[in-house]
Order: C-alpha cells, then structure tokens, then sequence
C-alpha cells in the first residue's frame, strides 16, 4: 500500500456507528457522526497556518524518501473542520499523522504501521494515555475500527466501530 492507496481508501463521506465500553464504570456509550475526508492537493489553497505547519513536517523529512498527503476533515455533528497530513516511509511501510486545527495549532499526533490485507495500526500517545486503533479496511465503502485506551498501562475502554461510505 503506498500513501495514494491509503488516501483513495479514506477519502469520502463517513458515516460512523461506534459502541464503547468503559471496562472500569462498565457503562456502554454509542455514538453516531458524520465526517467528510477530503484530499487537499493545492496546499496554497489553504489557510497560512497550515501552509507553515506543512513546512514545518517537511523540513523534518528533508533528507528521507517520504510520500506526505493532507486531508481536510469535516465533522458535520460537531461543526468542526480539522487538517490530517500523513507522512509515509514507504521502505518501512510506516509513517505519522498529525491532526491540526484550521489555526495551525496541533491537535494530536501519533505513528502508523501498514498491516496486512488493506488494514493499518494507529497509535496515539499523549503523557499516561496510549490509545491503539486497528483499521480494517473491509471494501471501498465499508472500514472496521477497533480501538483500545490504556490509562496509566491499564485497559480503560474498548470501541468497536463501522464506517459506512455514502458517497
């Protein structure tokens, strides 16, 4: 899989059912949203802040063969828009996210692994919190998320997701 084929399996309008279960209150939340990925190919066309986070993601690769994407991420139910840039290593078939507001400022960043059979590994990390996602990418319409979050090292939750492509 390289970037363009990640991207293409991304890309679209989702809509998202996920269920969690918080194994230490064993209380079980479901949750429904839609998000919008789409792939921003004209960088200019963004917003100065983002162009300089952009620099600055590349000025840490300049000297490694990387494929970089950037992504706009809408989330309809919380009227939120977002930046996704992945960076690829392509030799390692691993790589980082980062997810940025539309003011430049990080939100969050963690590393990937391609898997096997279109599927890839997230992990976040941020002080005593370590979350781990596995993407399934079932067809072009239809991903599988299972996500687990440690606390302090320990299991805290478990979230299963589908994610429906409706256009």
């Amino acid at each position: 899989m390289n970037i363009n084929m990640l991207i293409e399996q991304i890309e679209g309008n989702w809509f998202t059912q996920s269920t969690t279960y918080f194994l230490t209150r064993s209380i079980i939340n479901h949750y429904k949203h839609q998000v919008v990925f789409k792939e921003i190919k004209n960088v200019k066309a963004t917003t100065h802040e983002i162009q300089v986070a952009l620099k600055k993601i590349y000025v840490q690769y300049k000297e490694i063969d990387v494929q970089v994407a950037l992504l706009k991420c809408s989330d309809y139910q919380e009227c939120k828009n977002f930046y996704t840039i992945f960076v690829y290593l392509p030799e390692n078939k691993n790589g980082n996210i980062w997810k940025i507001k539309s003011d430049g400022k990080l939100i969050g960043q963690s590393m990937f692994q391609v898997g096997f059979s279109n599927s890839i590994f997230i992990e976040y990390k941020s002080k005593n919190l370590k979350i781990f996602e596995q993407i399934y990418f079932i067809n072009d319409n239809l991903k599988i998320v299972k996500s687990v979050i440690n606390i302090d090292n320990k299991p805290a939750s478990v979230c299963f997701s589908s994610e429906i492509k409706i256009s």
